[in-house]
């Protein structure tokens, strides 16, 4: 059959498809994140019930194996559990409601916090807490109480190792004020999808890795080398989650413990080289198919 200037245009499409997916720095979407956060109540009025806006959409708690890894509990000023909230209702796709404490008299007092358990649908997200007007705020009886909150979290990520293990990164941020004491780590790698959200059943088994405290300041980062986990699985930590105002240890708050799960994904620039590497092979067999018999432009 005689080569005609068409002969090649399906490997050109997909050549065009693969440049535009490489290009894009498309990377597959993240799954579920859980995090976790204490939301400090610093308006002077005792609360009794909480709102909380996020940076990224939140799994519907309604759902039941959602439910079971949301929760909601009341702190006083020294760190003790007051009650959980039970009645924990998703407005709009990125807002938690939190209301009904048990025991029914359980409030936050100021100083006290709420440590919040949330799980978000596809990517992980933090607090909106410096908006204006307020986005997240303590209410009581339903009524917002104007004043001042102070977020508390590590901001956990998952980062791969030239060498194949994965990172777990810790990262107080600059300008929150708080210094944050972490210990007893406990860290489960290998997780597949559908066990993501059976965190009771994971919690019975030995965790794959532990390590011991780790303190981190204002802008401190730090990280722990969890081992071997395939992309595309999840990676879960339970840890103790402690924080004060000072980088003594002695004047920290503690919350109990905290956990993150999220999933293995490869980095942004490695999808980028295989997608370059891809274009580069369909260019090859294009230019082949396209001139090895005999036409020429």
């Amino acid at each position: 059959m005689k080569s005609t200037p068409f002969s090649g245009r399906r490997p050109l499409f997909s050549l065009v498809v693969v440049l535009s997916i490489a290009l894009s720095g498309g990377s597959p979407a993240n799954a579920l994140v859980i995090k976790s956060f204490t939301i400090t109540n610093n308006t002077g009025v005792t609360a009794n019930d909480l709102f909380a806006t996020f940076n990224a959409d939140v799994a519907d708690p309604t759902d039941a194996k959602v439910k079971k890894d949301t929760s909601g509990t009341l702190l006083d000023d020294k760190g003790k559990q007051q009650g959980t909230f039970t009645d924990i209702t998703r407005s709009l796709s990125f807002s938690l409601k939190y209301r009904t404490p048990n025991p029914a008299n359980a409030v936050i007092v100021d100083k006290g916090s709420a440590k919040i358990q949330v799980v978000f649908s596809d990517k992980a997200g933090d607090v909106n807490a410096n908006a204006d007007p307020p986005l997240t705020f303590f209410t009581k009886d339903n009524t917002q109480i104007a004043g001042k909150i102070t977020v508390a979290s590590a901001n956990e990520g998952l980062k791969l190792n030239p060498n194949g293990t994965v990172l777990l990164t810790l990262l107080d941020p600059v300008g929150s004020g708080t210094f944050l004491f972490l210990d007893n780590f406990e860290i489960w790698t290998g997780i597949s999808e559908s066990q993501a959200l059976d965190l009771d059943t994971i919690f019975m088994t030995t965790p794959n890795v532990t390590h011991g405290p780790i303190s981190l300041a204002p802008g401190g980062s730090d990280s722990i080398d969890v081992g071997q986990s395939p992309i595309g699985s999840f990676v879960l930590a339970r840890y103790d989650f402690a924080s004060g105002p000072t980088s003594d240890i002695t004047a920290a708050i503690p919350a109990g413990s905290f956990v993150f799960e999220a999933q293995v994904i490869p980095e942004p620039s490695a999808v980028l080289l295989i997608g370059l590497g891809a274009v580069a092979l369909c260019l090859t067999t294009w230019r082949r198919g396209r001139f090895g018999n005999g036409y020429k432009p």
